[in-house]
């Protein structure tokens, strides 16, 4: 029986098997993973992300987007299927199981790789800025090194501006009383007066007062009675319409100038001791209107309100300081003392009442001079102190030294720097007062010489004596004032006016 013939089959090698396996799995893993417009890898971010159509194709969406761009709006075909697709079509996809290639660092590189390029473009526009500035500044530096040589070379041709030279004279001899009592000379502003306390010429009205003396015609005028005992320390306001007198009655008269008649009368707190009540300075306050600022004998400093004059408000006591305040001056506000200070020098120590928000004393600092004193003054022009120290045996200070010094800030302290020093009189018998007198290009510095009885003035800018005038007589106070554009120095003895 023939068996039936059946069809040949080939059969394949291992090798042909296995590489067709590879080949096919090869092919199944290229399915998905690749765009069928560009024939390349998804992404997984960027312009060539994973994107599908509403037929479910998949393609690159920077392929997509460009195939149905640039096909006619009625001919938007999906390239797999012919399906009709429009732009509003297109989705992104997020897929697990298909492979798409993680370019998430290539566009961070890429967005580095802009802002260093951006950053460079920057740095040079600025580097040729700078370029042109350096070049600018070199022509600059060139022009102004000519006219320095320029200069130098002119120098021994041309003219040096000569300095001012500054010399006291005497301008009028003014007598004032017979009996010896003048002590204070002030000048006020409004009235264009010195005014200098005496004793009364008037039997009828027995005391002490003040005497107005014109600057004009330089005679005496009105007298104006203000204490029964001398009068130690005078003073006027901002505008010069009121006068403050302080006098050995224990009390300080406030007056005021057009009228002549007293406005307040101010004391000192009581105490055990009747010394305290005595009152040795005035001052008006320049940080508080309607205030006034006393020195008392015993170290004391008060501030009075005119509008309650029987409650006054004292500043914090100094520490070991009992001598009595010999001159108190308000310094007003400014960029080293922004709340304004107070001034005080007793007759051993120097202190300077810094300020606060509140008015009153906010910290209290001993300047660096040592006393005795006899006088101190502020200018407002050169912020500069000037005081006055006697002899002392105990330092070895063999004559009496006029000394001036301003204030500066570090940090959060004032310090107190001493500019200049000038040598005075070996003998000081009694309490001489000193002033500084500012003109237009020199600082002076006045003051009594005892020993050789003269007056004498140093220059600051020379920081050397200037002038000695012959006063035999001794000079208690001086006071400059400004009349006419001229500059003048008043001064008074016991008796006269100069």
């Amino acid at each position: 029986k023939k068996r039936k013939k059946r069809g040949s089959v080939k059969l394949a090698s291992p090798t042909q098997t296995q590489k067709s396996v590879v080949e096919k799995k090869e092919d199944q893993d290229d399915d998905g993973i690749l765009c069928p417009i560009c024939y390349e890898e998804w992404d997984m971010s960027g312009v060539h992300r994973l994107t599908s159509l509403k037929c479910g194709h998949l393609f690159g969406h920077s392929c997509i987007k460009r195939w149905l761009s640039e096909c006619p709006p009625n001919a938007r075909l999906c390239p797999s299927c012919k399906t009709k697709a429009n732009l509003r079509d297109m989705r992104f996809l997020y897929a697990k199981r298909l492979r798409m290639v993680d370019n998430s660092e290539v566009e961070r590189v890429k967005l580095l790789l802009e802002e260093s390029m951006m950053d460079k473009t920057r740095m040079q526009t600025d580097m040729t800025l700078l370029r042109l500035r350096y070049e600018q500044q070199l022509t600059e530096n060139a022009r102004l090194t000519r006219e320095l040589n320029r200069l130098r070379t002119n120098e021994e041709v041309m003219p040096q501006a000569p300095r001012r030279q500054y010399k006291l004279f005497l301008e009028r001899n003014v007598e004032l009383s017979r009996e010896s009592g003048c002590r204070v000379i002030e000048f006020a502003r409004k009235s264009r007066s010195l005014v200098v306390s005496q004793k009364s010429n008037h039997a009828v009205f027995p005391g002490f007062g003040v005497r107005f003396v014109d600057v004009a015609t330089l005679k005496p005028t009105v007298f104006m009675h203000m204490a029964s005992k001398s009068i130690r320390d005078v003073a006027f306001d901002g505008e010069g319409e009121m006068l403050m007198a302080a006098s050995v009655d224990q009390v300080v008269k406030v007056f005021d100038v057009s009228s002549r008649q007293c406005s307040a009368t101010l004391k000192c707190p009581d105490e055990d001791v009747s010394v305290s009540k005595v009152i040795w300075s005035c001052a008006f306050d320049r940080t508080r209107e309607q205030s006034v600022i006393v020195g008392c004998q015993n170290g004391r400093v008060s501030r009075f309100d005119l509008r309650y004059p029987t409650t006054p408000q004292d500043f914090r006591a100094q520490p070991v300081d009992m001598s009595p305040v010999i001159n108190v001056v308000s310094i007003p506000l400014d960029d080293t003392l922004p709340f304004g200070a107070v001034l005080v020098c007793t007759l051993q120590n120097l202190w300077l009442y810094e300020l606060g928000a509140d008015g009153m004393s906010r910290e209290i600092t001993a300047l660096p001079v040592d006393g005795p004193f006899t006088a101190m003054m502020y200018d407002d022009a050169t912020k500069c102190v000037l005081v006055t120290v006697r002899p002392n045996q105990t330092t070895n200070r063999t004559t009496a030294q006029h000394i001036v010094g301003r204030f500066d800030r570090q940090d959060a302290t004032i310090a107190f720097t001493i500019t200049h020093t000038f040598v005075g009189s070996s003998s000081v018998p009694v309490m001489f007062r000193s002033a500084l007198v500012t003109l237009e290009q020199e600082t002076l510095v006045a003051a009594y010489v005892h020993s050789s009885k003269t007056l004498t003035t140093w220059s600051m800018r020379e920081n050397a004596r200037l002038q000695t005038i012959a006063a035999a007589e001794p000079i208690l106070d001086l006071c400059p004032f400004s009349f006419d554009s001229q500059i003048y120095l008043g001064a008074i003895t016991d008796t006269k006016c100069r």
